[in-house]
């Protein structure tokens, strides 16, 4: 495998997890085929969302649907270790294919999204970048890595990744 066959980009999880997110549920298929077809490697990063209800606790009640809703039940440095925790394991995995000759090429937001947006986050006013992602990004940098991000949304997937993959 020669060098420009080595690339790697990072997905959110409900990108490629079927049914999970319901504006994507239906398009798992497009996103692997878009994926599959630029000759990436793809490391998937787990769900925020999924994160902060697992730390709710099951003795819990909680209704929370939306993920800003869930968002405001935790301190924010709370928000920030659960975060930092969950994304350990994916930084050393990239790190590692760094030192191997790979390069993480970049890293796909969910526009609209408090914690996966790359570049206009809504919700809880997190400075710019959806807090899980701009943890990522921080996270990457301290290793070196400087992966390009684009958000995306279904309509636009086949030129975020053309985007990513060619900058």
């Amino acid at each position: 495998m020669n060098n420009s066959e080595k690339k790697i980009i990072i997905v959110p999880h409900c990108l490629m997890t079927r049914g999970f997110s319901s504006p994507y549920k239906n398009d798992m298929g497009e996103v692997l085929n878009v994926l599959v077809d630029s000759g990436t490697g793809v490391i998937q990063i787990p769900c925020p969302h999924l994160l902060l209800l697992r730390n709710i606790g099951p003795e819990t009640e909680c209704a929370c649907t939306d993920y800003d809703s869930l968002f405001r039940l935790f301190p924010r440095k709370t928000v920030i270790n659960i975060y930092s925790d969950s994304l350990s394991p994916f930084i050393m995995q990239a790190e590692d294919y760094k030192n191997h000759g790979f390069e993480v090429i970049g890293f796909i937001g969910i526009r609209g999204s408090s914690a996966c947006d790359v570049k206009n986050a809504t919700g809880r006013n997190v400075g710019g970048n959806g807090l899980y992602m701009r943890i990522l990004k921080d996270e990457l940098n301290k290793k070196g890595i400087h992966p390009n991000m684009a958000n995306i949304d279904i309509r636009t997937i086949k030129s975020k990744v053309k985007r990513i993959k060619h900058e």
